[in-house]
């Protein structure tokens, strides 16, 4: 662990680094928040030497090496001094403002370090390089440390470049080469760092949000605590509903009311076996809390497949599988999905935001005119499309309307200034990684109308229980707050909201019926799947219409909007009568509400045929955005302004929303020792491909992949076997993912994925099937050399997937250039 432990210091030593490059930009930039950018300097600073070392290697200016990163670094060095040397008072300075919050800053410090140190301990003792997302991660990564010039090339599709949003991995790459490390530490090394970075970031903006209404730093530190534990480290209620369901609480009719994957039966435990953790169903206990949520009604896609397979739609085709992920949930199961390495990066758009909101109120009538360095926030925004595409238009509108808002609340409102920002922010975000978008694609093809599925009650609140309390908490103290003034009439507002509720709806339910008739006329491929839900609906003795007029029916739907109505009028009410952040976190409340509530009757259309990434994208967006707006809401309704007056209440409401929180807290309290107990026997180390290497079926395919590191340099392409099913064997294709080097063909369905086809893909299996099946060496080296082939791989899986005497052609043609029980490497000359 000697290694490990120099490695840990190495990155922390880097990133503060980063932070303080940064920070002169940030003083400039943010000057309207209380820490004068300092907090959030550390994403911003990783950010933007990513992005200038990414856009001069695209550009071919720098290499992709140490050499380059150091020159992009240098360059965001040398702006920010000569801005920051530019400001208009010598009285405002780095240092003044680190003597006025120096409590705050430490405690900052204290807070990143310990979490990065702990998460990093965690990673060690949970060394997984194998499932999930994680080999495809892993490719990135190492086609990113190889590639010299950006776009970087495709691992799993030679001869093409990288399909995807692949940002976050630059950053990854370029801290691990910076430090040194190998791949399998820089992976285990980014959870952690990413871990710290999003959990300091919310501190951060939670902080700021509290100094600017009350300049006490102990409340900026509590509150700002509690933002970074309700963000990274609370979990949904899942957890308490398994701790009652294997003690036998609850009758059947509940568990089937509830209607949760698996956890829809009272629990039975294997024969032997303690109750916990409870064994059932997918990856264990701790997975089923990121699919709380599913649907049952067929779409276009699972009719296409139960036509396909010949067979009657079932329970099985009805299924739909949702993802509703949180933080906790990522960092525990240890994907570095672009979710999830975009967070700390939306955090910091966050506190950009309120910094432009504070600009608003302040006077700024002008983004361009009256905002300092207004160009880093296109530069970070667009950092979104590049990080997780689904996030540039959520928090391009966030900053936009922060914006409008706070010049609302500033006595200034204007339509025209609004869509003026809009161009600048979301046109020149776009503009700034438009290198990125010439290599782009993607699967998305458009809206489809949802008709057939809503998200229950039921569910809903098991995911989002605490930012429910919370925010009905500070709605329920506004309203006292306005009543006690005499500004509102209940007697008004209720016949008003309920008013404004139903035309909404009834708006909502037109908007659909219209999208869904456009669709079914001029989307041909959309109309047979329609045509073939109505019919599988007619054989069930159902109606369209009365499924429609059902759901229409449902409480749960008016309610959600009533909700969204309260938020938008306490906001506008906020706007223009408070000049704290509260108009700010309400409108956080707001986005949130209208993600989670856009999934009821529209998702983006993608390769799954469901709203499954819809709902997964837009609820963990909810989930940040909702996670700041609570932490503010209780500082507000129990430190800030006019706090509630009746200890009784204010004792009932902090109890309600304490226990609210500790029952989310569950969550990790028990699914971090169970997660742990899954690698028990594995020795703790940073290295996850190491760690992997301690099971003999991958000892093997181990030590290839370090010859090829050792010897191979550049990209020439390899060949290892691979299949067309979604979920292959996960030797297959991890070669290229442990190596950087690029395969004819690596995962099949992630390619359909990413480039919303599979018709190269198609034109590749059976050539790669034909290499290593023919006995014909003429047509195997006539195939190899179409492909560019450099080197062959034979391993366990080609081993037995394929005839010993297929195999052994590659013996009397090609040189053999490693070898260690029975896995192989060959040569193939040029």
């Amino acid at each position: 662990m000697g290694a490990d432990v120099w490695a840990m210091l190495g990155w922390w030593l880097i990133v503060q680094a980063l932070g303080w490059t940064a920070w002169p930009l940030a003083f400039r930039a943010v000057r309207w928040l209380p820490d004068r950018g300092y907090l959030l300097a550390k994403p911003l600073g990783v950010l933007l030497v990513s992005y200038v070392l990414w856009l001069l290697v695209s550009l071919r200016v720098l290499p992709n090496t140490p050499i380059g990163i150091g020159a992009a670094w240098l360059i965001v060095l040398a702006i920010g001094v000569w801005l920051y040397r530019r400001r208009a008072s010598s009285d405002d300075s780095l240092r003044a403002t680190w003597h006025q919050h120096a409590r705050l800053f430490i405690v900052y410090e204290i807070l990143f370090a310990s979490v990065f140190v702990v998460w990093a301990i965690f990673r060690a003792h949970v060394p997984d390089a194998v499932s999930g997302e994680k080999p495809m991660e892993m490719a990135f990564l190492n086609a990113i440390n190889r590639s010299g010039f950006f776009p970087p090339h495709d691992p799993w599709l030679s001869g093409f470049s990288i399909a995807y949003y692949y940002f976050g991995y630059v950053m990854m790459s370029l801290l691990g080469r910076l430090s040194g490390v190998s791949a399998g530490v820089t992976f285990s090394l980014s959870t952690a760092l990413w871990f710290a970075l999003t959990a300091a970031s919310a501190f951060a903006v939670v902080a700021n949000a509290v100094l600017l209404v009350k300049s006490r730093l102990r409340t900026a530190i509590i509150y700002g605590l509690i933002g970074a534990t309700v963000l990274v480290l609370m979990g949904n209620w899942e957890a308490p509903l398994e701790v009652a369901r294997v003690n036998g609480l609850g009758s059947a009719e509940f568990w089937q009311q509830l209607d949760v994957l698996d956890l829809n039966q009272p629990y039975v435990a294997p024969e032997n076996q303690p109750n916990w953790p409870p064994r059932t169903g997918g990856f264990g206990w701790w997975w089923r809390a990121s699919r709380v949520i599913h649907d049952y009604w067929p779409t276009t896609i699972t009719v296409r497949l139960s036509q396909i397979s010949g067979l009657p739609p079932d329970a099985n085709t009805d299924f739909q599988e949702l993802i509703d992920e949180f933080p906790q949930f990522s960092f525990i199961h240890g994907d570095l999905h672009p979710h999830v390495l975009g967070l700390p990066f939306v955090l910091l758009v966050i506190g950009l935001a309120l910094n432009l909101y504070q600009a608003g109120i302040n006077g700024s009538r002008s983004l361009l005119r009256d905002v300092p360095l207004w160009p880093l926030y296109p530069i970070v925004l667009g950092g979104l499309s590049f990080l997780n595409t689904w996030d540039f238009p959520i928090y391009t509108g966030l900053a936009v309307l922060a914006l409008s808002v706070g010049r609302g609340a500033g006595g200034v409102f204007r339509w025209r200034l609004l869509l003026l920002d809009a161009i600048v922010l979301g046109g020149l975000g776009w503009l700034c990684y438009a290198p990125f978008y010439q290599h782009f694609t993607s699967q998305a093809s458009g809206l489809t109308p949802n008709l057939f599925n809503g998200t229950s009650a039921a569910q809903f609140l098991i995911m989002f229980g605490p930012f429910a309390l919370m925010g009905v908490v500070l709605g329920v103290k506004l309203w006292i707050d306005a009543r006690r003034d005499g500004q509102i009439r209940s007697s008004r507002f209720a016949p008003r909201t309920l008013g404004l509720s139903l035309l909404l709806l009834a708006l909502a339910t037109g908007a659909a019926a219209a999208l869904m008739f456009v669709t079914y006329q001029f989307v041909p491929t959309m109309r047979a799947g329609f045509d073939n839900v109505i019919k599988m609906m007619a054989d069930r003795g159902l109606t369209l219409n009365a499924h429609v007029i059902e759901r229409l029916l449902d409480p749960w739907l008016p309610l959600m909007l009533a909700f969204g109505l309260a938020a938008l009028y306490l906001l506008w009410r906020a706007r223009s009568r408070d000049r704290t952040p509260l108009a700010f976190v309400l409108l956080l409340y707001w986005i949130g509400l209208w993600l989670t509530f856009a999934p009821e009757f529209v998702y983006i259309t993608d390769i799954t045929g469901t709203r499954m990434n819809t709902v997964f994208k837009f609820y963990y967006q909810a989930w940040v955005l909702w996670s700041i707006a609570a932490a503010w809401s209780l500082f507000y309704v129990f430190s800030g302004p006019r706090r509630i007056v009746s200890r009784v209440w204010r004792s009932a409401l902090g109890l309600g929303c304490l226990v609210a929180v500790g029952l989310g807290l569950m969550y990790p309290a028990l699914a971090i020792p169970t997660r742990l107990s899954d690698f028990a026997k594995t020795d703790p180390t940073l290295d996850v491909l190491r760690a992997a290497a301690h099971d003999p079926q991958i000892a093997d395919t181990y030590a290839a992949v370090q010859w090829l590191n050792q010897n191979v340099p550049g990209a020439p392409v390899v060949l290892q076997t691979t299949d067309d099913i979604p979920w292959f064997e996960p030797e297959r294709a991890r070669i290229a993912s442990w190596t950087g080097l690029p395969t004819v063909l690596g995962w099949y369905n992630h390619e359909t994925q990413w480039r919303g086809n599979d018709q190269v893909q198609q034109q590749r299996l059976p050539d790669i099937y034909e290499i290593y099946t023919t006995l014909d060496e003429a047509r195997a080296l006539q195939l190899l050399r179409q492909y560019n082939v450099a080197w062959v791989y034979v391993g366990h899986e080609e081993q037995k997937q394929y005839s010993a005497d297929a195999l052994a052609k590659f013996d009397r043609m090609l040189p053999l250039a490693f070898q260690q029980n029975g896995v192989k490497l060959y040569r193939v000359p040029k």
